[in-house]
């Protein structure tokens, strides 16, 4: 684990549709905030020095190359207090307590009205599954061959620092209808958008093909939704900042090979579905290296869609956590086209 802090303002939002719902920052302290965590490394605290200035001599800190720095780990346990996580029992409810039928229906409807909202923020075949596997508390870890696709949409989330206080909302409103639009592309092609995070340029969004029922299509369907994906940011009509159009643009990497599924966290606490491994890393570095509007991917799955889709071989590229050069393609177009 890397940790980065930053500290500064930014603009919170909920994002999408009521069937589908995301919770996300924007803002240039969100962006310093994920740089600083590159610039660290594992196990390693980066401050800006924002955070640096604020702390004074109360913490000891080495500088980097990167103009951050990092926190030397020389605090005592007492000054560290208490870190020690403990999870607390559930606490009961009148539920148990009143098991008339008008009680019963009460809590229930209650409980109800508690969690729906909560829904609309998990994509529904993972919502499914935990409803499926509610008794055991608990989601059957798996090793399934997938693709993976990262897309890192440019541009808003940058924006909104330099937008005026009544240009923020239509900012917000056009992060919604790029969300939308691309969690119905992802759906419409059997795939999961799993979350929207953040990079050291914009916000990106995590999505994968086959994660529930592996399938030899997999490939295929996300070669063609990341194609669709790439045409619909191109179209949507950005918003403008300060009488300037926002320039609007999209990079994507994808991959294909075995993630590890599973249920992360306390098994009565906090917990979160997601997938994991090196095919998830290369797609996120390879999305990284590729151009604006670009899509490239690695060997594995151009292999399986070059009968369907024109693809350029782009040679072999040095990508972080890999010891050899790994052949890098561009996907450019369906044949069908």
């Amino acid at each position: 684990m890397r940790v980065g802090i930053h500290t500064g303002q930014y603009v919170t939002a909920d994002i999408g549709t009521p069937q589908r719902m995301a919770h996300v920052l924007l803002g240039r302290a969100v962006t310093l905030a994920k740089q600083a965590e590159g610039a660290g490394s594992i196990q390693q605290v980066s401050l800006t020095a924002a955070v640096k200035n604020q702390l004074g001599d109360r913490v000891s800190l080495k500088p980097t190359t990167h103009d951050h720095w990092l926190v030397i780990d020389n605090l005592s346990d007492e000054e560290l207090g208490e870190y020690e996580i403990t999870v607390a029992r559930r606490r009961s409810t009148s539920i148990f307590f009143d098991r008339s039928v008008s009680g019963l229906l009460e809590e229930i409807e209650t409980a109800i009205q508690r969690v729906e909202p909560l829904a609309s923020y998990m994509p529904r075949s993972v919502l499914q599954l935990i409803i499926d596997t509610a008794s055991e508390r608990r989601i059957p870890p798996a090793f399934p061959t997938i693709a993976v696709a990262f897309v890192n949409l440019m541009g808003l989330p940058e924006s909104v620092d330099d937008a005026l206080p009544e240009e923020i909302a239509a900012i917000v409103d056009c992060f919604s209808q790029a969300f939308s639009l691309i969690n119905g592309i992802v759906e419409l092609k059997g795939g999961i958008l799993q979350k929207v995070t953040y990079h050291s340029i914009g916000s990106e969004m995590l999505i994968h093909f086959g994660v529930l029922n592996p399938d030899p299509s997999d490939p295929h369907r996300a070669a063609t939704a990341m194609t669709m994906i790439r045409d619909v940011v191109q179209s949507i009509k950005p918003p403008t900042v300060q009488g300037q159009q926002i320039r609007l643009t999209c990079r994507i990497g994808l991959t294909y090979g075995a993630v590890f599924a599973a249920e992360i966290g306390e098994r009565r606490g906090r917990r979160e579905f997601n997938i994991l491994g090196d095919t998830v890393n290369t797609a996120s570095r390879i999305m990284s290296r590729a151009g604006e509007n670009e899509i490239w991917m690695n060997q594995a799955i151009a292999e399986h869609v070059e009968a369907d889709f024109a693809t350029v071989p782009l040679g072999a590229m040095s990508l972080k956590g890999k010891a050899q050069p790994q052949p890098i393609f561009a996907l450019t177009h369906s044949k069908g086209k």
